[in-house]
């Protein structure tokens, strides 16, 4: 899967994918999972987290992927990309944020100037990749993905998952841990208060 100005481009492996986005078509990947994804001229990035996933953000190719499922989108001069395999997404991004992607999940992706995108299926993922920063997602995994110059993004919803891929190829996550980690240190204060007045009401007169 390519889209350059060259056409270079190859793949290997089970799920090994090579897919470039950039004027110099530069990119590699290796590993069964280890997918390497660069959407910017210089091809400059890093990645992080379990599937090793390389996300890069810059003024010239706003993209970003997420976690499980390894969602990719590219916004590119000539706004040409696509995507084969078990769910045959297919993902453009344009200056008019055009998009259309066909297969199981029927996933529809679009990342624009405007940062206007929309999806329809049965997760029901909006993902919108914009010079502001600005998207919304809904439906049952309701995952919000940024990619902007300054790398600021946040998600809500069941996962709460935050994914930021900016100019330096940093990316965090903000998962359930930590509401796990308060609601626990809640639990550690509350329950001696609740046994203290629970023998309270029980002492004699």
């Amino acid at each position: 899967m390519v889209a350059s100005a060259d056409g270079v481009g190859a793949t290997s492996g089970i799920n090994n994918i090579r897919m470039v986005a950039s004027a110099d078509g530069v990119g590699a990947t290796s590993g069964i999972n280890n997918i390497r994804m660069v959407a910017s001229a210089d091809g400059v990035g890093a990645t992080s987290g379990i599937n090793n996933i390389r996300m890069v953000a810059s003024a010239d190719g706003v993209g970003a992927t997420s976690g499980i499922n390894n969602i990719r989108m590219v916004a590119s001069a000539d706004g040409v990309g696509a995507t084969s395999g078990i769910n045959n997404i297919r993902m453009v991004a344009s200056a008019d944020g055009v998009g259309a992607t066909s297969g199981i999940n029927n996933i529809r992706m679009v990342a624009s100037a405007d940062g206007v995108g929309a999806t329809s299926g049965i997760n029901n993922i909006r993902m919108v990749a914009s010079a502001d920063g600005v998207g919304a997602t809904s439906g049952i995994n309701n995952i919000r993905m940024v990619a902007s110059a300054d790398g600021v993004g946040a998600t809500s919803g069941i996962n709460n998952i935050r994914m930021v891929a900016s100019a330096d190829g940093h990316s965090a996550i903000c998962a359930i841990l930590l509401f796990i980690s308060l609601s626990t240190a809640s639990l550690l204060f509350t329950l001696p208060m609740l046994q203290v007045a629970l023998v309270a009401l029980h002492l004699p007169e």
